[in-house]
């Protein structure tokens, strides 16, 4: 999306993506549906906690050169 300048905060334009890259047209909407849900977004941040505290983010950061 970044490479033809979209925007991926639009809605319309990830559905688009998403069809663009093989995905039908109902599942795409299905998971567009799942952003707002609040159970996808304390699952995100569940898992994003356990990679944060296994180094997932320190340890890329550190092999690209950029510190701590």
């Amino acid at each position: 999306m970044w490479s033809k300048d979209k925007d991926i905060s639009d809605p319309t334009s990830v559905l688009e993506a998403a069809q663009a890259a093989g995905m039908s047209k109902e599942v795409a909407n299905k998971c567009m549906s799942k952003v707002k849900d609040q159970s996808t977004k304390e699952e995100l941040k569940r898992i994003t906690c356990i990679a944060r505290e296994s180094g997932a983010y320190y340890n890329y950061g550190r092999r690209r050169g950029r510190g701590d």
